[in-house]
């Protein structure tokens, strides 16, 4: 399976249309999924970056930013530091901005070589870093609300590779980041939390990249 972005992922182009997404899925879905094929090498784990690509695909507006994001990190690795442009409350810019610090790291673990995740930064190989990142993630998002332990059983179910675990992580913090947005009237302290994780993400990031870029 290719998986430079998520219209490969099911074996697409970017100009695919609604009834080609959905009908892709479904045949992958046929061959990956876990009740269905209980023999296939890894099944699962497919299964779950299948179904996060179709979900993003899927909902018009994610899409349309994720498309965004593609032409953007056409002529630079990383589209980080170009916000989607959003005109609407804090909570939605910050939640639309939390989708492309995930979109940039899953472009980040596809791009990675194993050289690259030997590399020592801070005092550590990066693969340990990202694990720290991803764990921090989990706790300052998902550890905030009763999606921890549903998703905690789904990981310990799983023998994941360090793609395959942040596909993981990110499907649930999609569905946290769906379920809250319409949610304008979160308190402040919501919203102050969001945007706390969102630019210590936006700092490691940017760092790994200066720090492969550096290689």
């Amino acid at each position: 399976m290719k998986r430079t972005n998520y219209y490969n992922i099911l074996g697409l182009d970017q100009n695919a249309g609604e009834e080609q997404i959905k009908s892709a899925f479904r045949r992958l879905a046929k061959q990956y999924h876990p009740d269905v094929n209980v023999t296939a090498k890894n099944a699962a784990s497919i299964f779950i970056i299948i179904s996060n690509a179709y979900q993003i695909l899927t909902d018009k507006k994610t899409k349309k930013e994720y498309d965004d994001y593609l032409n953007k990190i056409k002529n630079d690795r990383s589209a980080i530091r170009y916000y989607p442009k959003n005109d609407n409350s804090i909570i939605s810019k910050t939640l639309s901005e939390f989708n492309y610090i995930l979109w940039d790291i899953d472009d980040l673990l596809k791009k990675m070589t194993h050289e690259n995740l030997a590399s020592k930064i801070y005092k550590t190989n990066l693969y340990d870093y990202l694990l720290y990142l991803f764990k921090y993630m989990e706790e300052e998002i998902l550890n905030e609300n009763d999606r921890f332990n549903n998703y905690s059983n789904k990981k310990k179910r799983l023998k994941l590779h360090l793609e395959n675990y942040f596909s993981l992580l990110r499907v649930e913090i999609d569905k946290y980041i769906k379920d809250l947005e319409p949610e304008i009237d979160k308190g402040p302290d919501t919203i102050s939390h969001l945007m706390n994780v969102k630019n210590r993400m936006i700092k490691s990031i940017s760092e790994i990249h200066e720090f492969i870029q550096s290689k």
